[in-house]
Formats: structure tokens, C-alpha cells, sequence
């Protein structure tokens, strides 16, 4: 036996109830009567809601620190904790049992609902009038098909049920050879007994159970409203029961079948036991509560006086949905804290909420913070509220003077904001027991936007870093920029003048092999043509002649050469002229049509140096469809306004779709395609736009466009 020492603070002692939240009928009733209980006796009540024992086995059971069980018990203050077990523990808790010996050590603790451990706890005995239940249902009902729709399998409490259901299934089966039972596992919510309900009717169409027994009440009423939907009678008429006798079972209709659990004696019971532990008394380490069978009509026995319309409580019920849905729409819209508090003191209001604090933590956190900004507060003699402004306070603090708060009651309820895994703040609230099923509601409509004000207030100030870091380089940039457009003009002109310098030198070089090697390739062709006329001896003419040929053919392929080199008649004659020049000479070498169609009478807009790089590009596209298309006709057209000068180049031979890609591949000599290469390398020069197209059976198209308003 554990006995606590604890110094009685002069003004006021403090209890802390630790469950899952207050929107759920089985957790409320318990702490209705914690709340009666402590107030008849002077004592302060927290009422933690959505804290317990992380999931096992955690990603890393080492991770899991002290701290992370149960955190504001480090801030409440209690002299004493209830903790609703039934709700908040499992099997699989037991791992953390040196945990949690080790936390509360020093401080009464005890458990409501279940055994837990080696600490104290208030168990509720259950079995006999759930063997009452099976008895009734099987020997006065005479039902043999029955389903079990349960709570989770682990859970002590569904354990319990589910067990007694199955024995005295098989106890009565001797005299009743027909009974046979299905047992379904859910989660103890009505959503839940309805789908599996639901999903029962969908398999078993047209055989209907005689009775279906729910492991808690909640579920009993949503499988209810499942058969209920139902057209059949068979189902629409089947009975049902339930488990807890919460205060809306007998406001059913028909009212429910159950088994009442002394909810608010279990309450009274425990805080009874708490306060004699603070005081150091002998406290037996196990307390019980007897349930009981509660018949009525859901089972199938007849109708008796019930009460067949909802309460002046239901219908108020109705208005704080309505007050739900306002506030969810107001949330919505909103985009500051400031512009939040005023919906939300108006749903207070129409909920009749004396006292109520709202606490944002500086930024979401994984573990609860000690510290925060109070930006809002009601009170019977207080309202304020305020985001900039708000006072930072330490939250430890600020639980401890609550008992200064001048109220009748001393019965708050704590709830924390959060978003997945992070903590946002912190709300504590004083309220009608009614409400907290809309309250809580309320507070995740709360919790939800303040995670988005915290998005967008980070990201304002995202924003904000980022405009003044953009002001910051693009100040460099700018200085970056003027320097890169100075050393580009540089370049550019530099470019110009290697361009011009090179142009002379292909120049020079073209009429040097004009002017010098192919006068002189001529003089000796002269000669030796000579020669064959005078020599009579038939070797050495024979001799002579083939010397002629090869003269001639140098002389052919050199000036070829001096051509390719720089194109001396685009000089002299200018690019129309020389192109017709070009199309003549090529189409009589490849034996096809080559067409030139120059459509304006004009003389070329472009610079010399743009007409030398077109001419190479429409010459090295003559060349490509002569030489590898087999084209039998080309088409060259040249077009020009006051906006664009076009040059076009079409054959119909055969193309190669592959080129497009730029894939191109060695010719049988090993070359790689320079004059493909070349082509857009020259276009760009000329600052043109490129285009090339070639299909396997339509031929290969080259075109250029050059914008003339951009002509220096």
C-alpha cells in the first residue's frame, strides 16, 4: 500500500482528470460526475482532454522520453490524478509501466474504469448483468441468431463483453442446439457501428440476424440508424442493445436495451479516493461499482411508458449546431488572429461560455511549449483580445493563478491545438456540460485555422525576407547586368571585326588562287595543249594529253575552291545574280530543275556580310539534295519586306525524318554532316532564324528568316 505525503495548500487543493475529449456521451457522463462531486467538496478540477499514452511499439521505443507521457502534468499543478482508463489505456500500455511508475511516484494517482498496473483504481463489475442480458435475450426472446458488433478485440473493456457473449452462447447451446453467434470488432463510435451493419446487410441480404448486441451504446444507435434505412422489415425491424445506459438511450425510439454503468458514481468514487489519498489515509488499492441490466423496449420486449420526444436540452442542442456552422463559415474567410476573435466571442456567446483563454505558442512545436501569447480571454468581468499586443506569459504560471479567478466554480477543462504532430496553443474554458460536444467541434475548427495563420504569417515573413533579399540582388544584378551588356557589346564588336577581317582574308585568298595559281594552271594547260600538236611521237602525246587533263581538272576544282572560299561574283554582281548563277551551274551538274524565284524586283536589304553567310547556307542545301537526296527539282525562293527577309530552299528527293533531331550520323567516307552543322552555326551569324524539316518521302526543306527592323 502506497501512502502520499502531500503539504495542503492553505486556499485550495487541485485534482487533474485525464481523458480523450468531451464530445463523446460515455466520457462526459464520467466527468459529470467528477465535476458534481469536486464541487460539493472545495475542490479544484482540470480536465485534460486528448492526452495518453503514445502508440506501441513507438518507431524507437528509446525515443520515448518522460516527457512525452502525459506532458501538462508538469503544468497543471494537481495534487491528484484520475485518469480515465477505460479510454486512454491498452494492452499494449503495459510496456510503459516503469514509465509511468517513475513519473507518478510521488503523486496520488488513480484509475477510473479498469485495473491498471499496481496503481489504485474503481473498476465497474459488468459481468453478471451482461450474462443477465444474454439470458434474457436467448431464454425469454427465444432469438438464436445473434451478431456481436464490438469494440476494438484488445480493449479490456470489449474483452470482457465479447467473452460473455461467446460463453453463453455456447453455455445455452445445449438447450437451444440452434443459437449460433458472428462477432464483428469496431472502434466503440456510431459511424462505426453503422458500416458494420451496413456491410452485414450487404452479405447477408435475406438472412437477417434475430438481435444484434452492441458492445457500447453509441454503436447500438448508429447500427439503429443503419436498419432503420432499410426497406425490409426483417431488418428495418430487427432489435437491438446496447451497453453503458447513456443519457440518450432512453430518449430512443424504441429506448435502448442496455446495461448502465454508474458513470457518475464512478466519478464521485474517485474523487472521493483521491482526496483521501492527498490526505495520506489507507485507501483500498481496488474499488468497485456495480452495473446493472436495464430493460426496455430495443430487445423486443413491449412498449412502456417511454418517452418518445427529445428534451428541451435536445432541441437547444439543435440551435448549437446551427451556432457550429456559423462560426465554421466566419473561420474560413478570415486572414489575421484579429480579424478571428470576433466570430469566435460570438460563439461563446450564444454558447453561454463564462470563462474561456486562448494561448498561441510562438510556432507549431512537436512537444507542448511553456511559453505563449494570451490573445484572448473571457471572463463574467473580462473580455480582451489582441495579437500584437498580447502578453507573454508562462503557462505553469498561469495555472497556478487561475485559482484567483473569481468564480462560483472551480472546474476548468483544458485542450491543446494541435495539427497532426505539432502544438499550436493551448485553449482553458469553463462551460455549460450541454455544450462541450459543440465546443470541441468548435475547437478544431479553431485549431485548423490557426495552423493556416501560422502558414501564412511565416509565410508573409517568407515573403518579406524575400522581396527585401530580391531588392538586394537585383541592385547587384543591375550593376551585374550594365557590366555583362558592356563586355557583350565589346564582344560583338570585337566579333564584328574578326567577322570582317576574316571575310578579307577568304577574300584575298579567293583572288589569289583566281588571280595567280589559276592564270598560272592556265599558261601551263596552254602549253601543253601546245605541245600535242607539235610531238609526233604517239607516247609522249598520250603523255601529253593526260598531263592536259589533270591540268584542266586542278584548275576546275581550284577554283571551286576559290568559290567555296568567298563567292567573288556576289561581289561584283550582287546575291541575286549570283544565286541564279549558283541554281544554273548546280542544276546542270546534278541534272535536275533548280529554280530561283525572287519575288521582290529589289535589290537585297541585307549587309554584305549576311549575304555571304546565306549564300554558303543556300548553297550547302543545293549541294545536300543534289548530292544525297537525288532530288529532281529544287526550289530556291527569296522574299523580302519591311519587317522580315526569308530565304527558302525545297527539294523533292528523298529525305531522312532522323535529321530533324539533330542525330546526325557518319557518311560512308566518315564524315559527320559539316555542312548540317554548318547551316545553323551560319544562320545564327547572320542573326537569322533557322529551320530545317526532312521527311523520308516528302523531301527536305531549309528555311531562314531575318528581322530587317533590327538592321543597324
Amino acid at each position: 500500500m502506497v501512502i502520499y505525503l502531500k503539504i495542503m495548500y492553505i486556499f485550495y487543493m487541485r485534482i487533474g482528470l485525464f481523458l480523450n475529449n468531451l464530445d463523446e456521451e460515455y466520457q462526459l457522463s464520467v466527468y459529470k460526475g467528477i465535476k458534481t462531486e469536486a464541487s460539493a467538496l472545495g475542490i479544484e478540477l482540470i480536465c485534460v482532454q486528448g492526452e495518453s499514452l503514445p502508440p506501441f511499439p513507438p518507431d524507437d521505443p528509446d525515443k520515448v522520453k518522460d516527457s512525452d507521457l502525459f506532458p501538462s502534468r508538469n503544468i497543471i499543478g494537481a495534487d491528484g490524478i484520475l485518469f480515465l482508463s477505460s479510454v486512454l489505456f491498452g494492452r499494449t500500455n503495459l510496456d510503459y509501466k516503469e514509465q509511468l511508475e517513475k513519473i507518478f511516484a510521488n503523486i496520488p494517482f488513480v484509475s477510473l474504469g479498469d485495473h491498471f498496473f499496481n496503481y489504485h483504481s474503481i473498476n465497474v463489475i459488468s459481468e453478471k448483468p451482461m450474462w443477465d442480458l444474454m439470458g434474457h435475450l436467448i431464454t425469454l426472446h427465444k432469438y438464436k441468431k445473434f451478431l456481436f458488433i464490438g469494440g476494438p478485440a484488445e480493449h479490456p473493456d470489449n474483452l470482457v463483453r465479447e467473452k460473455i457473449f461467446l460463453e453463453a452462447i455456447d453455455k445455452f447451446k445445449s438447450a437451444y442446439p440452434l443459437l449460433q453467434g458472428t462477432v464483428i470488432n469496431g472502434n466503440f463510435l456510431e459511424t462505426s457501428g453503422m458500416s458494420i451493419t451496413r456491410d452485414y446487410m450487404n452479405q447477408h441480404a435475406y438472412d437477417p440476424p434475430d438481435v444484434i448486441v452492441a458492445a457500447n451504446d453509441t454503436m447500438a444507435m448508429g447500427a439503429r440508424n443503419m436498419l432503420l434505412s432499410s426497406e425490409d422489415p426483417r431488418w428495418n425491424r430487427c432489435p437491438v442493445t446496447g451497453f453503458d445506459d447513456i443519457s440518450q438511450s432512453g430518449l430512443e425510439i424504441p429506448a435502448l436495451t442496455t446495461i448502465r454503468q454508474p458513470l457518475d458514481e464512478l466519478g464521485k468514487i474517485g474523487v472521493r479516493t483521491i482526496l483521501k489519498m492527498i490526505k495520506g489515509e489507507d485507501v483500498p488499492l481496488t474499488l468497485t461499482a456495480e452495473a446493472k441490466l436495464v430493460i426496455r423496449s430495443s430487445c423486443g420486449c413491449p412498449i412502456k411508458l417511454e418517452q418518445k420526444a427529445a428534451n428541451i436540452a435536445q432541441y437547444r442542442s439543435i440551435y448549437h449546431l446551427r451556432y457550429f456552422s456559423v462560426l465554421g463559415k466566419s473561420l474560413t474567410s478570415i486572414k489575421t488572429y484579429e480579424e478571428m476573435f470576433e466570430p469566435l466571442n460570438s460563439f461563446l456567446s450564444n454558447l453561454e461560455v463564462p470563462l474561456f483563454y486562448l494561448i498561441i505558442f510562438k510556432e507549431p512545436s512537436p512537444e507542448i511549449c511553456q511559453d505563449g501569447k494570451l490573445v484572448f480571454q473571457r471572463t463574467p468581468d473580462k473580455q480582451s483580445f489582441g495579437f500584437n499586443n498580447a502578453p507573454e506569459i508562462n503557462i505553469k504560471d498561469f495555472f497556478r493563478e487561475l485559482s484567483t479567478v473569481a468564480m462560483t466554480s472551480k472546474i476548468w477543462c483544458m485542450k491543446y491545438l494541435n495539427s497532426g504532430n505539432e502544438y499550436l496553443g493551448l485553449v482553458i474554458y469553463e462551460a455549460p456540460d450541454l455544450i462541450h460536444p459543440q465546443l470541441c467541434n468548435g475547437l478544431i475548427l479553431l485549431s485548423n485555422t490557426v495552423k493556416r495563420l501560422f502558414s501564412d504569417l511565416e509565410e508573409m515573413d517568407r515573403s518579406l525576407q524575400l522581396e527585401q533579399e530580391v531588392a538586394f540582388r537585383t541592385k547587384d544584378l543591375l550593376e551585374v547586368n550594365k557590366k555583362l551588356m558592356e563586355e557583350a557589346r565589346r564582344r560583338k564588336k570585337i566579333e564584328a571585326e574578326v567577322f570582317r577581317i576574316n571575310e578579307m582574308e577568304r577574300r584575298r585568298f579567293s583572288m589569289d588562287l583566281y588571280d595567280d595559281i589559276c592564270r598560272r594552271l592556265t599558261e601551263v594547260s596552254g602549253f601543253s595543249k601546245s605541245l600535242e600538236t607539235e610531238k609526233k611521237h604517239r607516247r609522249q602525246t598520250a603523255a601529253l594529253k593526260k598531263l592536259s587533263q589533270n591540268i584542266d581538272e586542278t584548275l576546275l576544282r581550284t577554283r571551286r575552291y576559290a568559290h567555296a572560299s568567298f563567292p567573288v561574283d556576289l561581289v561584283n554582281i550582287g546575291l541575286k545574280n549570283s544565286l541564279e548563277t549558283l541554281c544554273e551551274t548546280m542544276g546542270k551538274k546534278a541534272h535536275c530543275k533548280c529554280l530561283l524565284a525572287w519575288k521582290p524586283e529589289d535589290l537585297s536589304p541585307l549587309l554584305r556580310s549576311q549575304e555571304i553567310l546565306i549564300y554558303w547556307i543556300i548553297e550547302e542545301a543545293l549541294q545536300n539534295a543534289a548530292n544525297h537526296a537525288n532530288a529532281k527539282q529544287i526550289n530556291v525562293e527569296i522574299g523580302f519586306n519591311e519587317s522580315w527577309f526569308t530565304a527558302a530552299v525545297q527539294d523533292n528527293g528523298t529525305g531522312n525524318s532522323v535529321l530533324n533531331s539533330g542525330n546526325v550520323k557518319p557518311d560512308e567516307n566518315g564524315h559527320m554532316g559539316l555542312g548540317l552543322r554548318s547551316m545553323p552555326y551560319w544562320a545564327e551569324k547572320a542573326g537569322a532564324e533557322y529551320y530545317f524539316n526532312s521527311q523520308n518521302t516528302g523531301g527536305t526543306s531549309v528555311r531562314i528568316r531575318i528581322p530587317l527592323k533590327a538592321q543597324p
